[in-house]
């Protein structure tokens, strides 16, 4: 990194140093003039361009030289250490103060703050919903037996005998109608036929609709995992687009962010993962500025 300098001066009658931001630069005699350059931060000697017109420049002599109506001048950096001065005579031992008296006894301190509460555990997750049982298949139904023989008729009785026919007269009138016959009496009951064999098993029966939503809540979930404890906040700012900031040994990151310095806008901040653990926060600005700041939760 180099020092950039930039200075103006008025040169006397004779030669004279002057240290600017670190740097030495000779003044030559001549009117005003102005020195700029880039040199190493700490160079052994300084080189120079000196113009007639009383103009003078420092130069970088690794990447820069003098142009040809300009005079190479150098110079140590740093002048030789002067000789040390004599040892000042010992001052008077002075009169022995009186002895102060006792201070009155402090006030207690108050009470330290409770400490932080550490964060809620997170809630567990809900249980999951107990399946509904399934519907019974419907028993088989059995098969109807066959129907028994029917039992005999009962016995008629007997008709009289007809006569012969006689002849077919003409047709007469229509006579009235004659009184309907007494009903013959009702056969006797047949007997009931043997039970006939189990038919063969049925086809298997459609699924069942689905059972109503049980309204029975599902077992509760296992407790969250125990918050974190011992939170801290670790800041770093940065002359850089990208900054980053690393937690204490032994503690990972639950959080951070970033601030834009000199209206720089942030273009990504995320988390810095080491392995699988997170261990640090970065962002990344829109350029480099002194105010690019990031900051890292920090937790057990």
């Amino acid at each position: 990194m180099s020092n950039i300098l930039s200075t103006r001066f008025r040169f006397t009658a004779r030669r004279t140093r002057l240290l600017v931001g670190g740097v030495a630069v000779l003044a030559v005699v001549g009117g005003v003039g102005a020195a700029q350059a880039a040199v190493p931060a700490k160079p052994k000697a300084v080189t120079a361009c000196y113009k007639a017109n009383g103009h003078l420049r420092i130069i970088d002599t690794g990447s820069q030289h003098c142009f040809p109506k300009e005079t190479r001048v150098s110079w140590n950096a740093k002048g030789k250490t002067g000789a040390r001065g004599l040892r000042g005579l010992r001052g008077l031992t002075g009169a022995s103060g009186a002895d102060g008296k006792d201070g009155v006894d402090g006030v207690d301190g108050a009470a330290g703050a409770d400490g932080l509460m550490g964060l809620p555990g997170l809630m567990g997750l809900t249980g999951l919903t107990g399946a509904d049982g399934k519907d019974g298949l419907p028993g088989e139904t059995g098969a109807t037996g066959e129907t028994g023989p029917a039992g005999p008729t009962g016995e008629t009785g007997a008709t009289g005998e007809t006569g012969p026919a006689g002849p077919t007269g003409e047709t007469g009138p229509m006579g009235p109608q004659g009184e309907q016959g007494e009903k013959g009496d009702t056969g006797a009951k047949g007997e009931q036929g043997e039970k006939g064999d189990t038919g063969a098993k049925g086809d298997k029966g459609d699924k069942g609709a689905p059972g109503a939503d049980s309204t029975v809540p599902g077992p509760a979930g296992a407790p969250g995992a125990s918050g974190t404890t011992g939170a801290t906040v670790v800041t770093n700012s940065s002359n850089s687009a990208t900054v980053t900031v690393a937690c204490p040994s032994g503690k990972v990151a639950v959080g951070g962010g970033a601030k834009g310095g000199s209206s720089k806008s942030i273009r990504g901040s995320f988390p810095t993962v080491s392995g699988s653990s997170p261990t640090g926060w970065t962002a990344i600005f829109s350029g480099a500025n002194s105010g690019n700041t990031v900051y890292v939760i920090c937790a057990n």
